[in-house]
């Protein structure tokens, strides 16, 4: 075989290695978050969201089961403390604020890379003495997650559950 074409087979197989490395630690990435894969709306549509965007957030048209809006009762001041106890037992640093417009903002960092990413609760009235926690999460740097911010938002409500809070799906 000539040297040229060794070279060129080289290359080839080079970035194929490359490739596949990296298929393999995206891969890796996006199923050590644990998320719900093979739920509705589908595989195919949560691919598309976690390799396609850097942000995730409880909304009312979400299509994801578990990012669909989250009820508390109580006093908006306990519940705040509440949620910077839970952000704290997870590792999570909090930003602080003067608590009045009831928003909490937090900053969530990796531990093997170090990225971090934001996090915001915000409290909205959804009838005395039902607030709903507003959830927004985003990634500072890159185009994709990999589904880290929906795993920040489900880390967040399973340590409220854990510490006795109690959320509900509905006002």
């Amino acid at each position: 075989m000539p040297p040229r074409n060794e070279w060129l087979r080289k290359a080839l197989l080079s970035i194929i290695v490359i490739l596949a490395g990296g298929l393999a630690l995206a891969l890796g990435t996006l199923l050590k978050q644990d998320l719900p894969l093979l739920d509705p709306p589908g595989l195919w549509a949560r691919l598309q969201v976690y390799l396609g965007r850097n942000v995730a957030e409880t909304a009312p048209d979400t299509p994801f089961w578990e990012l669909a809006p989250v009820y508390i009762q109580g006093d908006p001041e306990l519940i705040l403390a509440d949620i910077r106890s839970a952000c704290r037992q997870l590792g999570w640093r909090v930003i602080p604020t003067d608590g009045s417009d009831y928003r909490i903002n937090v900053v969530v960092t990796s531990r093997w890379l170090q990225f971090k990413d934001d996090l915001r609760v915000q409290l909205s009235a959804a009838g005395a003495p039902n607030w709903r926690l507003d959830i927004h999460s985003a990634a500072r740097l890159g185009r994709a997650d990999f589904g880290a911010n929906e795993r920040h938002i489900l880390d967040l409500l399973a340590a409220l559950q854990r510490s006795g809070t109690a959320l509900r799906m509905e006002p």
